[in-house]
């Protein structure tokens, strides 16, 4: 279970962070 959450925490780590880059890249 513990597994499982991390796996989640990175997923929306790595998903926030594409979403940021993507959105100053576009702001640029």
């Amino acid at each position: 279970m513990l597994t499982i959450h991390n796996g989640l925490n990175s997923w929306f780590a790595l998903s926030f962070t594409l979403r940021t880059e993507r959105k100053n890249s576009h702001g640029a």
